[in-house]
């Protein structure tokens, strides 16, 4: 069965053969799928580029392994000889950066959600719009589909290590 769906999928691979061709592909709209109030509905949105997705990271970043330092703006206040992670207060603050870092994601990379008119660039301003525009689950579902992206790795077929070749 397994073996079945890497043939398919094998017949089916496009070589990418030039650089143009890759920032094509990388530069096309992707579509967002949801269901809401019982009709599927579909969102277009863009990749976020690394320096766009570095300068978000700096508000809250998602991607931080064990370290669980989530913001470069909020840092928990110190007891004793160690950091209070579960301050309140701070905890507070870094739930706003992570609605902050969500709202310049959704605003930066859904041509939709930017309108028509004139960019804002205020953070406060984007954050107040993006906010307005749906529901939690929602933005966080829209959200978690850019950051975490379309790209998969592919099963390879007739790959080797090379220890079986030693034996």
């Amino acid at each position: 069965m397994g073996n079945e769906k890497t043939q398919k999928e094998a017949s089916k691979v496009e070589s990418l053969t030039s650089l143009s061709a890759f920032k094509e592909l990388v530069a096309e709209r992707l579509k967002f799928r949801f269901r809401l109030q019982g009709k599927l509905m579909e969102i277009e949105y863009e990749r976020l580029s690394p320096e766009k997705q570095a300068e978000i990271n700096k508000v809250y970043d998602w991607h931080v392994g064990d370290m669980r330092l989530q913001s470069h703006e909020v840092f928990p206040p110190k007891k004793g000889d160690t950091h209070d992670l579960g301050d309140a207060e701070y905890l507070r603050a870094l739930k706003q950066k992570e609605i902050e870092a969500r709202a310049l994601a959704l605003y930066e990379a859904v041509p939709l959600f930017r309108g028509e008119g004139e960019r804002l660039t205020d953070r406060k301003e984007i954050v107040a719009h993006i906010q307005s525009l749906g529901t939690d689950a929602l933005l966080t579902a829209l959200h978690s589909k850019i950051v975490i992206g379309d790209v998969e790795l592919a099963d390879m077929a007739n790959f080797t290590t090379g220890a079986e070749q030693d034996s």
